[in-house]
């Protein structure tokens, strides 16, 4: 007998150093997570109404007070919310850092999916045990692959009738040693979930930054050449399709504010910063320090809010292209047939305006239509949903 098997994925998008704390705080209060809560619990209703997924996944929320003092929380909504949706919760935070941490959020339909057990595994040096913090700050960077504080993956078992599924919710740093590293220690716990029930069916859904011009398709393949043994497929071999049945060529749409893809030696966007520097209390210049990520956020910090607004707009505008993001979220499996995958783009205003999907023109043309009231989307990664049939 066959079940039909629904997975969703969403990053919900709740940044720290950008938004809730930084340079965007004041200048986009709408698009911090508090104020898009509502939108992405519409945007999840929508899929969960039409679509039902057996199991949803989602990555970067978070609970925790900033240095304001005011409260973010974009777990315990979307729970309450999941919960009234009649979902089973299970929550994990990516690593010990305590209230700061991101957490995973997996949800289940306990009328399909009898849960079985949960299981972690840092992507790092010890990936059974978290990092120590008696060391050095170089050497802990180094167990963790370039990173200060370390990522797991959340793995939970189910049985459904008497078939075995393994679902793994996953969310990677967008530095490429991580990433690299990452995909040889994730195809390491799908080897040894195989080798102790290989006839387990995988899930694995979640962000893995895999941008194309960032080694992108390098970090796949390290997945796909290490789990090859045990039949692993990525969803590449059913593309992911937009929702007018086009073939996604992405899934990422950036906040303005996100500035990906921004080059930073542009001369046109250092003369649009050198404009802008008069506007300052304390005036400076381009010429006299190098424009990076970290310069940029620094200068913007320093605007007014109008003003600091104003910029974002035009640099969005004029020097950042949604060309060439990717599919950075993905879906790999095994033990599953008749795999269809979809990119369920669910924009907050007329989506009429987006006849072509591919078209990042239209895209970039809808966000900047609407930015004034907020973002045009309810997170800058759109939810992935893949439904396959499972034997059991």
């Amino acid at each position: 007998m066959n079940e039909k098997v629904k997975l969703l994925s969403f990053n919900i998008d709740t940044n720290i150093s950008r938004v809730e704390e930084g340079f965007a705080r004041d200048s986009h209060p709408e698009w911090r997570v508090g104020k898009r809560m509502p939108y992405i619990m519409d945007t999840l209703g929508k899929i969960i109404d039409e679509d039902s997924p057996t199991i949803i996944h989602i990555q970067e929320c978070r609970k925790f007070k900033t240095i304001h003092g005011d409260e973010v929380d974009s777990v315990t909504p979307l729970c309450n919310f999941l919960r009234e949706k009649e979902y089973e919760i299970l929550e994990k935070p990516y690593n010990e850092s305590g209230d700061k941490s991101f957490v995973y959020i997996t949800a289940y339909k306990k009328n399909i999916l009898q849960f079985s057990e949960e299981r972690i595994y840092y992507l790092t040096q010890t990936p059974n045990s978290a990092t120590p913090r008696d060391i050095e700050e170089k050497a802990i960077i180094d167990h963790n692959y370039g990173l200060m504080w370390e990522r797991c993956i959340f793995a939970n078992i189910f049985k459904i009738g008497e078939m075995e599924l393994c679902s793994i919710n996953v969310h990677l740093a967008p530095y490429k040693l991580h990433r690299m590293q990452s995909m040889h220690l994730l195809s390491n716990f799908i080897n040894g979930v195989l080798e102790v029930k290989p006839k387990a069916a995988i899930l694995v859904a979640g962000d893995f930054n895999s941008f194309p011009d960032d080694g992108g398709e390098e970090q796949v393949n390290i997945l796909l050449n290490a789990t090859d043994k045990n039949g692993l497929k990525l969803v590449h071999s059913a593309p992911l399709f937009f929702p007018d049945n086009s073939i996604a060529n992405f899934s990422f749409i950036p906040f303005p504010y996100d500035f990906v893809g921004l080059n930073f030696r542009e001369p046109e966007l250092l003369s649009l910063i050198n404009n802008y520097s008069c506007k300052k209390e304390s005036v400076d210049t381009t010429d006299s320090y190098e424009l990076n990520l970290k310069s940029l956020e620094k200068f913007l910090s320093e605007l007014d809010n109008q003003v600091c607004k104003d910029l974002i707009h035009e640099i969005f505008e004029k020097h950042i292209s949604l060309e060439g993001r990717g599919s950075i979220d993905r879906f790999f499996y095994r033990g599953v047939e008749d795999v269809r995958c979809g990119v369920c783009i669910v924009g907050l205003y007329d989506s009429l305006a987006i006849n072509n999907y591919n078209d990042h023109e239209q895209i970039k043309k809808y966000i900047l239509d609407n930015h004034l009231n907020g973002p045009a989307f309810a997170s800058d990664h759109q939810p992935i949903l893949l439904e396959a049939s499972l034997r059991v």
